[in-house]
């Protein structure tokens, strides 16, 4: 049976980077417009790999003390992940605000959009981080290869080498015009392959030629 996939979209004309309310939200959170944050948005499950997230982010607090953390969401681990946030002793420097509704004013204060995922399908927080300007830094787990061209939209390593992504990371934040870089580059990809539109467009071809081929 020939096969072919439509890839995932989201709405690029409604994510769109707010600079205004992202300063905002780090005034309010961490009472410094200038420092950088490094976000994900996750179900708390063991695929999240959040504990690791939160170890990772803390290799790189040690060595660029104005990093600054966020994971929006909620689920069956919590306790756990909280436990280890607590080991880690970062309490102070990564903010959980639990589920949101409206996500964002937080994509728009995050600078770095982190991922640590064991496995993924073709996650759509990635897509709208992407879509808001946020430099990718992430394990190449399921879809996430499909999207994230290492060093050209943002920076991939394996999934069983996640100690790794500490590389880029310690990169982007010892050259932070690079950020804003990455954050361009993204956004570029997701408007030109992963866009609600092109999604849309490509659902109707293949329609039409289904049609075409039946009559």
């Amino acid at each position: 049976i020939p096969v072919e996939v439509i890839l995932n979209g989201v709405n690029t004309n409604s994510f769109i980077r707010n600079s205004e309310s992202g300063i905002a939200l780090k005034k309010n959170l961490f009472k410094d417009e200038n420092i950088i944050l490094v976000g994900n948005i996750a179900v708390f499950r063991f695929q999240k790999r959040l504990k690791e997230w939160i170890t990772l982010f803390k290799s790189a607090h040690e060595k660029h003390p104005q990093l600054r953390g966020c994971i929006l969401g909620d689920g069956i681990l919590k306790q756990e992940i909280m436990q280890h946030l607590k080991e880690e002793g970062m309490e102070n420097y990564i903010h959980f605000p639990g589920l949101q509704t409206n996500v964002l004013p937080w994509l728009s204060a995050f600078d770095i959009f982190m991922m640590t995922s064991s496995f993924e399908g073709l996650p759509i927080a990635l897509l709208e981080a992407m879509s808001m300007k946020c430099a990718i830094v992430s394990t190449d787990a399921g879809g996430i290869k499909e999207v994230i061209r290492d060093g050209m939209d943002g920076f991939t390593k394996p999934v069983n080498d996640w100690r790794q992504l500490f590389q880029p990371l310690d990169y982007l934040l010892n050259n932070p015009k690079e950020i804003s870089l990455f954050g361009e580059k993204a956004r570029q990809r997701a408007e030109q392959s992963f866009s609600m539109q092109k999604m849309v467009e490509e659902t109707e071809r293949q329609y039409y030629s289904l049609y075409s081929k039946s009559v």
